[in-house]
């Protein structure tokens, strides 16, 4: 039996490939990857403060403590960037649905008002 032969996400909603492409998406992309960043490197220096405790030092036993973090953070941000641990990649599949919505809702109310960008010159 093969785990692959099996549908996991029944559910999963029709994306346009085009919401890939917008700003939004590459903001929501970059918030998710920013999040799943955050996440590891708090997780990681939790852990270095149990681990710490449990062999009977304390945090303030940390001369370098805030290089340290710093380079729990930067660690982190790198890891996230570069594949991550898949966190940031399932909240983006999550929230994108949500988003191509409000992109349509607005782009429907735009058409809906006549609403048009307008155009701003420079004095000169």
């Amino acid at each position: 039996m093969q785990i692959s032969n099996y549908n996991v996400r029944p559910l999963q909603n029709k994306i346009s490939p085009e919401i890939h492409k917008t700003k939004e998406a590459e903001r929501l992309k970059e918030s998710c990857q920013q999040f799943e960043s955050i996440f590891l490197a708090d997780f990681w220096k939790k852990m270095g403060t149990l681990s710490r405790k449990i062999s009977g030092k304390e945090d303030r036993d940390r001369p370098f403590a805030q290089m340290e973090d710093l380079a729990l953070e930067m660690s982190a941000e790198e890891i996230s960037k570069s594949g991550g641990i898949g966190l940031w990649k399932v909240l983006y599949e999550e929230m994108l649905p949500q988003l191509e919505a409000d992109i349509k809702k607005a782009e429907g109310a735009r058409a809906y008002s006549g609403y048009q960008k307008p155009e701003f010159r420079r004095r000169g």
